[in-house]
């Protein structure tokens, strides 16, 4: 019996997660409300309570799992491409890939995320999630850090960089090419001549020419 309840809740609460995600396919993310992820359910507000404490835990869950996937797909890029300029490109279509897979949680993430860099064992779920999301940050940190430096080992980049620097110059930059091309695209076209993705090609161009070792 228990292992029947264990697969029941783990069933509810992947049901409320789909639901609250397809939710955000219809109202920005700071937005959303427990009222909209209870029409997608079909469930009473305290059934939904019964398996998480609130909507912030929800969506900090969806987010923690959303980043892991980050984190894997650039992972993956390094994995596959042993040359820095191409590993970057790479890394680049990629992060334009998950925007269009979920333009609402690519926002979430370039924008404010909650997180806890203390150790929360013992203090709930939610606090737990927030702490993941901080570990799994400071992971997507470091996998650039890696792409980086093998830049440096290849001469491709500049050697003195502050390396945690670049990193947050090269995930703002990056992130916010991509959700600037696509709410500007029509202005784009307009003053530049050009499509976004013309335009995310230039810009990402720009981007890491600005750490670029040259001579």
């Amino acid at each position: 019996m228990p292992k029947v309840k264990e697969s029941y809740t783990a069933e509810k609460k992947e049901f409320i997660l789909h639901c609250t995600k397809e939710a955000l396919k219809e109202k920005a993310y700071n937005q959303l409300t427990m009222r909209d992820v209870i029409r997608k359910t079909g469930f009473s507000q305290g059934t939904i309570y019964q398996y998480y404490k609130n909507l912030d835990e929800i969506l900090n869950v969806i987010i923690c799992r959303y980043m892991h996937r980050m984190k894997e797909e650039i992972e993956s890029c390094l994995e596959k491409e042993i040359e820095f300029n191409r590993c970057y490109e790479m890394v680049c279509n990629c992060m334009v890939s998950l925007y269009k897979e979920s333009p609402v949680l690519f926002e979430a993430v370039m924008g404010e995320v909650s997180y806890s860099k203390e150790n929360s064992k013992g203090k709930g779920l939610e606090n737990d999630v927030l702490h993941e999301i901080y570990l799994v940050g400071e992971e997507l940190n470091e996998v650039v850090i890696r792409i980086l430096k093998k830049g440096m080992e290849s001469g491709s980049v500049e050697s003195g960089l502050n390396l945690h620097v670049a990193v947050f110059y090269m995930w703002s930059s990056i992130g916010q090419t991509i959700l600037f091309s696509s709410k500007k695209k029509q202005y784009i076209r307009q003053q530049l001549g050009m499509d976004e993705e013309e335009y995310r090609r230039q810009s990402f161009e720009l981007i890491i020419k600005s750490v670029r070792k040259y001579g």
